[in-house]
């Protein structure tokens, strides 16, 4: 993945800068943030040049949490994007936040483990994961900097 819509990725001499990039938002997680993790630490991973791996928040502070204007409000409207055959499928996810229908809570349970799982993709990293938290760092973002070595 070159381009990234949540964070910036460079190298700058041995160490790869994962910077969230979302400032007019608290650097908040979207939907696309878990995955964009994930892919840039494989990405330092496979580089032989970069040995350590730097991951902070642009702007006032570190990250915010959840998006919960994207996830409350954007992602349970009608006219959503669909995207089938995934936990992100905004249709899924108004369906099983509708209070006529039953809870299904593995619905919950496979999108928060599709969050870990990028998370936990800089605790696995094979580089050193330092994490420069600034200002807040509350919900997800918790999730982030525990899951850095430093």
């Amino acid at each position: 993945m070159d381009a990234y819509s949540t964070l910036t990725y460079e190298k700058t001499g041995r160490i790869a800068r994962i910077t969230l990039n979302r400032p007019k938002w608290g650097n908040a997680i979207t939907a696309e943030m878990p995955g964009e993790i994930m892919a840039a630490v494989e990405a330092a991973n496979v580089d032989r040049d970069v040995h350590v791996i730097a991951l902070a928040g642009n702007g006032s502070g570190f990250c915010g949490g959840y998006d919960l204007s994207m996830f409350a409000e954007n992602m349970l409207k009608d006219d959503a994007p669909a995207q089938t055959n995934t936990v992100t499928d905004p249709a899924l996810q108004r369906d099983n936040h509708n209070p006529e229908n039953t809870w299904d809570p593995m619905v919950d349970y496979a999108w928060m483990s599709r969050c870990v799982k990028g998370y936990m993709s800089l605790f696995h990293s094979d580089k050193p994961v330092v994490c420069k938290v600034h200002n807040f760092c509350v919900a997800g973002g918790t999730d982030m900097a525990l899951c850095s070595d430093l």
